[in-house]
């Protein structure tokens, strides 16, 4: 569907962002704002310069068949001009009337246009008016909600398995495809056109919904939606990098768990003032991780030589992979980073490192950090666990979906040793491990020993099963 929008101001623009995803957009305003458009971010908008009265812009205009019309200029009388030069050759006119005195102007053709007053959520009611893809929400009971979408080509979902997007939060439950209803497969492909039924925990549904058709990073939302810090003291340079965190993700609260420390308490709130974030700061002291949505966990790193050693020997009973596979959600280890600019992502296993790459290339969207991909060739292995041909498909896609160009690195040997050495030089380590799995002395889980032997800040994030 083409759309047609005529003038730029704060409304067009907010409804802009309301309506791209969805529709081929095209934008109306004077020559003389050129300059000023081309510093807007109108990426995926195509722009029209000139007036409607110019027979040329007239013509250019009747010529690329507009479904719809949506008039938006701050003066009536404009929205009423452009609306009758365009009456016979674009079948659907919204107009945003800016004073209900004016409505007058449109006697003679308000039967035929749709009349939005001024203060009205106008991007939401052109969504509806235009029945967009998404579906509202729809309550199922015990605790759940149904919402169906239809898939656009550039949505993450087009062309995937139903596996790739696995959540103990959501799942996919049908597909509706060629007027047929299907019960999906781990390895059923979603394909652009396909209506796609979701059911998720009411929470974080919607966010989920805005990742498929906006392509918009929710990191951690597929997991929870709190923040939950682990603090055994109020060290500042670590309080830095979890507001960092919590300001740069999609975590809708900061949860702080002590463990046992009462005197800690009393001085938080204190501490925390004299730290601003970007994003308004929702937080609570929380006595058990449990009573929480978690989204993903922080804890400080340690740094002592002794717990580097006794993880050689297992990573069973290390309580970062104790929480990591009891709450299965992503956690942190924060090495006091004020924020991350250079992010790294090892790939030397092709199940696995898939799901950390799709993370870090979230991450780094959200943060706007830089992007770099370690490929790692194991010699002492017989068959490379990586097909670089597939993994450069999974690199394709991700950079094409979140508009995001990522440095590869090759490298050869062990991924842990290469990895703990290049760390130094980066503000985050991300990679991902299976549940319940450990690293022992003689038959060692590389996620885990890269996960806590970086020396940046890491994170391990759950494969699905």
């Amino acid at each position: 569907m083409k759309i047609l929008i005529a003038g730029y101001n704060d409304i067009s623009k907010n409804l802009i962002e309301e309506i791209k995803h969805f529709y081929e957009v095209y934008l109306l305003e004077k020559k003389e704002k050129k300059e000023f458009l081309e510093k807007e971010n109108l990426e995926s908008i195509n722009l029209i310069l000139g007036d409607i009265s110019d027979v040329d812009i007239l013509k250019q205009i009747i010529s690329n068949n507009f479904n719809v019309l949506i008039a938006v200029y701050e003066e009536d009388r404009q929205n009423y001009s452009i609306c009758k030069f365009l009456f016979n050759h674009i079948p659907n006119k919204i107009v945003l009337l800016n004073h209900k005195v004016n409505k007058r102007f449109y006697e003679d053709i308000e039967k035929d246009i749709t009349l939005v007053e001024k203060g009205k959520v106008l991007g939401r009611y052109i969504k509806n008016y235009l029945d967009p893809n998404k579906k509202e929400c729809l309550s199922v009971g015990v605790g759940k909600d149904i919402i169906q979408i239809k898939v656009l080509p550039g949505s993450i979902l087009a062309n995937q398995k139903v596996s790739r997007f696995s959540s103990s939060k959501w799942k996919i439950v049908a597909i509706y495809r060629d007027n047929k209803i299907n019960i999906p497969k781990r390895n059923t492909v979603i394909l652009p056109g396909d209506q796609v039924l979701f059911v998720g925990e009411p929470k974080i549904l919607e966010s989920i919904i805005s990742l498929f058709l906006k392509n918009e990073p929710q990191f951690p939302l597929n997991y929870g939606y709190a923040q939950v810090v682990i603090l055994n003291n109020l060290e500042k340079i670590y309080l830095k990098e979890n507001l960092f965190l919590y300001s740069k993700t999609k975590v809708r609260e900061i949860d702080f768990y002590f463990q046992g420390n009462e005197i800690l308490k009393d001085k938080l709130e204190k501490t925390l003032k004299e730290l601003p974030t970007n994003k308004l700061l929702s937080y609570k002291i929380i006595e058990s991780l449990d009573e929480v949505d978690i989204g993903f966990i922080s804890l400080k790193k340690k740094n002592s030589e002794f717990k580097k050693f006794s993880y050689i020997f297992s990573t069973k009973n290390v309580f970062p992979i104790k929480l990591f596979n009891k709450y299965y959600v992503p956690v942190f280890l924060c090495a006091g980073k004020e924020k991350y600019e250079n992010i790294l992502c090892p790939i030397f296993d092709m199940e696995e490192s898939i799901k950390a790459l799709e993370t870090s290339f979230q991450i780094s969207k959200m943060i706007g950090a830089n992007l770099h991909l370690l490929l790692i060739k194991q010699v002492d292995i017989v068959e490379d666990k990586v097909n670089l041909n597939e993994i450069k498909k999974h690199i394709d896609f991700y950079q094409r979906i979140y508009k995001l160009k990522a440095n590869i690195l090759h490298k050869t040997g062990n991924p842990v040793k290469i990895t703990s050495q290049l760390s130094k030089d980066y503000d985050l380590v991300v990679t991902s491990s299976k549940i319940d799995k450990y690293s022992t002395l003689f038959k060692p889980y590389p996620p885990h020993l890269i996960f806590l032997f970086s020396k940046s800040s890491s994170l391990l994030v759950p494969y699905p099963v």
